[in-house]
């Protein structure tokens, strides 16, 4: 399409960063995302913090938090973290809000066996740090006391839960603000790329506190 003068614009998905020039790019700022979630542990003392990654990295946000999370850790002296990637129990992507809260409860019986000394935990996705909160209750893990979980997202299920999990929100509708912005541009005769990142914010909630 964009080599028949079409507009395009890849939103929060790219195969590699090579792009033709005449294809603009928006996304949230992955790395960012996970930046901030570590750098908010980090500073409430956790030294010891575990990723729960997908074990495919299918898509470019999911490997984009991958690589955050190594430049976050190592950006705050943390060398006790860990990406934690449990099997995958198909070869099929996974998706559906069951199967990540599912990979968030699979992935805290593998921290809890191989990183015990763990005491903070990050997760790609809300729905996958709904699993583990749940995990770690079926565990008689206190969260906040014993266990910080942070997700990455900020859905809105995430403040109805107990407890409330703390969130880096992602805004989407910005996201998509900007690409029908892009779109417009380039009707109107822009041909010079853009590359838009879109910031995220953290929400502190009940189950993220200072390392006990």
């Amino acid at each position: 399409m964009a080599s028949q003068g079409r507009p395009v614009v890849a939103v929060d998905e790219k195969q590699s960063d090579d792009l033709p020039p005449s294809v603009d790019f928006v996304s949230i700022d992955h790395r960012k995302s996970i930046r901030v979630a570590v750098d908010h542990l980090a500073g409430l003392g956790h030294q010891c913090i575990s990723y729960i990654a997908d074990g495919q990295s299918t898509t470019y946000s999911r490997r984009s938090k991958s690589e955050g999370f190594l430049e976050a850790a190592a950006a705050n002296g943390l060398t006790q973290c860990h990406i934690v990637m449990p099997p995958e129990p198909s070869e099929r992507p996974q998706f559906s809000g069951k199967e990540l809260a599912e990979l968030g409860r699979r992935a805290v019986a593998t921290i809890m066996e191989s990183y015990p000394e763990t005491t903070a935990i990050v997760t790609f996705n809300d729905m996958t740090a709904l699993g583990a909160v749940e995990a770690l209750k079926d565990l008689q893990v206190s969260v906040l006391d014993r266990m910080s979980v942070v997700g990455i997202d900020g859905i809105s299920v995430s403040e109805l839960l107990t407890p409330s999990i703390t969130s880096v929100r992602q805004p989407l509708e910005i996201s998509a603000k900007e690409a029908v912005k892009c779109v417009a541009e380039q009707l109107g005769g822009r041909r010079i790329r853009k590359d838009i990142y879109v910031q995220p914010e953290l929400i502190v909630r009940r189950s993220s506190g200072r390392r006990q």
